[in-house]
């Protein structure tokens, strides 16, 4: 045994929580008078929120729960009829999960460390790190180690694990450590537990599915029900998610075209679109696509004299687009190639007028920056930049309340990934605030316009009411076009147009690298 495994063996025996086997075998149940029974009952509600979520999942599951300790929640995990793998370089309590769950053929313990695993790429569906995070020094790593081994749609859970908003939090909490363990008698234990920051996701894609400071949290606590005092996070990474993405739109790529048929709803928002780019870009321009889709955009922005490189991820997207460029004989006006907006420095063509993207093609990741910190080297200055994306506040979707629809009337309203469901594939929607976009761009660009689009109107998916209620139809858009552009209703609707212009402080120079 490693004198890291001693010491941690050491203080859990200290602590009280080295069980028998009696109890394992029960946990996350267990008796009321146990000094541990408040930490236990918050688990359970932590385990039962996981378990439900996975069984909604496609069955079945390949699961990896590292640092499985004695074992009680790969256990948990295996009764959902899930393969599951417990991982933990801890052989004491190892030894006591594979002894005490010996039962059961979908369970396997494995001891070893997770950076010389012996497991194959993309094996896994679900990885669980639960109260896990704090023993691993460098967070980052640690997920990048993992990702690997994740299917392409596949998961990492964190959960009863604290990661602190700022680093003030997080060295309070580090001073708190030290006085715990001192005072235990393991001064040195706070040297292997570790803290750390959301900040430390920044480069995943991560929904929060459960928040420890939400209001009904808060209430419990209030009201004295026990529940954790830790979040719930699933991490992905974007270029996963993007893949996903990817193949979802390829597999829906002529239902895509056959749905914008005689939709004059759409048809109106695109005009509006392409309204703002006639605006504050002259024609002959130069313009980037990002996220084109089959072309729409494209093909008429090119008609309206525009020049257009168009890129998207998706091969069956570019596919419909290619026909329609040969169809109109536009080879000279646009072009295409595929590829993802998180590798601009691989697109043709550049230095462009302005960047373009329509209609939410951007809320696929949960920060805009890595694709902002590209623009310098794509943009000439004075180029202008006109994204349409969704925003938190859509009144035509929060109307559904009405009808009882709750989880789609406030769906945008979370802070996280939403979930959305394309020709069997899942991935995640994130929304923006205006203020949130803004403030990602910083200070080389100047913001010129921003607008609501279909702030009273209904959303893009609704086709009928345009051509079965004309009149009120025509009501509504004349109401629409004149809130969309005040304050609060730019940042509301289906989506808002942002349009800023690219204003370098420096210009870039060998002595003034990119």
């Amino acid at each position: 045994m490693s004198m890291k495994a001693d010491l941690y063996l050491r203080v859990r025996e200290k602590e009280g929580r080295l069980y028998s086997d009696d109890i394992v075998v029960h946990l996350p149940s267990i008796p009321d008078g146990h000094p541990l029974a408040n930490e236990w009952r918050a688990r359970s509600l932590s385990a039962s929120r996981l378990t439900r979520y996975l069984a909604r999942r496609p069955q079945p599951l390949t699961i990896l729960d590292l640092g499985c300790g004695n074992g009680w929640l790969s256990h948990h995990l295996s009764q959902i009829g899930a393969q599951v793998i417990g991982m933990d370089v801890n052989h004491f309590e190892l030894a006591q999960a594979a002894r005490v769950f010996s039962s059961r053929s979908n369970l396997l313990f494995l001891e070893g460390d997770i950076f010389s695993a012996p497991f194959p790429p993309a094996v896994f569906d679900i990885i669980v790190l639960a109260s896990v995070i704090q023993y691993f020094p460098d967070l980052n790593r640690l997920l990048h180690a993992l990702l690997p081994f994740l299917k392409p749609d596949g998961e990492i859970h964190i959960l009863d694990s604290p990661l602190y908003p700022s680093q003030e939090e997080r060295e309070a909490a580090v001073q708190r450590t030290r006085r715990y363990y001192s005072e235990l008698g393991f001064p040195e234990m706070s040297e292997q537990y570790f803290h750390h920051c959301l900040s430390e996701l920044n480069g995943f894609s991560v929904s929060r599915l459960y928040h420890p400071r939400s209001f009904l949290a808060r209430l419990k606590r209030v009201l004295r029900v026990t529940d954790s005092p830790f979040p719930w996070l699933v991490v992905r990474h974007p270029q996963l998610q993007i893949s996903l993405i990817a193949e979802a739109f390829s597999r829906t790529a002529e239902k895509y075209d056959a749905f914008a048929e005689d939709h004059p709803h759409l048809t109106r928002m695109r005009n509006k679109v392409y309204a703002q780019v006639e605006r504050f870009v002259p024609k002959g321009a130069h313009i980037l696509e990002l996220n084109c889709g089959t072309g729409t955009d494209a093909i008429e922005l090119a008609r309206r004299g525009y020049r257009i490189h168009a890129l998207d991820i998706a091969p069956g997207m570019l596919a419909r687009l290619e026909k329609k460029v040969l169809g109109f004989g536009l080879q000279e006006r646009v072009t295409f190639q595929q590829g993802s907006f998180l590798e601009l420095h691989h697109v043709r063509g550049g230095p462009f007028d302005a960047v373009f993207s329509n209609l939410g093609g951007l809320n696929c990741i949960p920060d805009l920056s890595p694709v902002i910190a590209q623009l310098p080297s794509l943009l000439r200055p004075g180029g202008t930049i006109i994204w349409t994306l969704m925003p938190h506040i859509c009144l035509w979707e929060m109307a559904e309340a009405l009808r009882g629809h709750f989880k789609l009337a406030f769906r945008r309203w979370t802070r996280g990934a939403v979930r959305a469901h394309l020709e069997g594939l899942y991935f995640d929607v994130y929304y923006f605030s205006p203020r949130q976009v803004i403030a990602w761009f910083g200070e080389d660009f100047e913001t010129l316009a921003l607008e609501g689009l279909s702030v009273i109107t209904p959303t893009a998916e609704n086709k009928d009411l345009a051509k079965k209620f004309p009149a009120l139809y025509r009501l509504l858009c004349w109401l629409d076009d004149r809130l969309a552009p005040r304050y609060p209703w730019h940042g509301w609707g289906d989506f808002f147009i942002l349009t800023l212009r690219y204003q370098p402080k420096h210009a870039f120079s060998p002595s003034h690298p990119k």
